[in-house]
């Protein structure tokens, strides 16, 4: 069954594409205790190079996603709510219009004339806007705040870093070839400590 999409929802309306959207925050939580967590694992972990900087990020992004589950479920629940909001406007929508002829039962999958799609939109969001509150930072934010969302970059994540870690041990590997086949330096010899005195 075709489901028509009432509007071009927006992405990460709260987000901008730096900052807390980079960091992988969702709607609420706070950037500034994020960089705090960030720098607790810095200190510890004290990362050298691009590559250990890269690994203690990952872990912050990670360590705040386990800690901030809770979000998932209010974000679930929202979603939910939504799409029985819509569900029950696109239904009544549908009815009148075959009520009145403009459609047939076999269009009702395909798309409302314009109007119709604009008085949809239009309940849906402003019911939402009302029942949902504050959990409407979710809906705003797109299917982006889901956790199949964050759980498919982090998929996506985890095979680039695994590629970057076939690469890190071929680099390595092929170092320690070349530091076998290499001539050693040569070792100076050493003063004789009754000789400078």
């Amino acid at each position: 069954m075709g489901r028509i999409p009432l509007v071009r929802r927006r992405r990460t309306s709260f987000l901008p594409k730096h900052g807390a959207y980079a960091m992988g925050l969702l709607s609420g939580e706070s950037p500034v205790e994020f960089e705090k967590l960030h720098r607790d694992l810095i200190a510890e972990h004290s990362p050298n190079g691009v590559l250990e900087e890269d690994i203690v990020w990952t872990m912050a992004r990670i360590l705040w996603r386990k800690r901030h589950m809770h979000t998932f479920g209010a974000c679930r629940r929202a979603w939910e709510r939504y799409d029985q909001i819509e569900l029950r406007h696109r239904s009544e929508i549908g009815k009148r219009l075959m009520d009145e002829r403009i459609i047939h039962s076999r269009s009702l999958s395909d798309e409302f004339p314009p109007e119709e799609r604009r008085e949809l939109s239009e309940k849906v969001e402003r019911e939402a806007r009302e029942e949902l509150g504050d959990d409407y930072k979710f809906i705003e934010a797109g299917k982006d705040a889901t956790l199949n969302s964050i759980m498919e970059r982090f998929d996506v994540e985890a095979r680039l870093d695994a590629m970057l870690d076939g690469c890190l041990k071929r680099l390595l590997h092929l170092r320690g070839i070349k530091s076998l086949s290499s001539p050693s330096p040569r070792l100076l010899p050493r003063p004789d400590r009754d000789e400078a005195a």
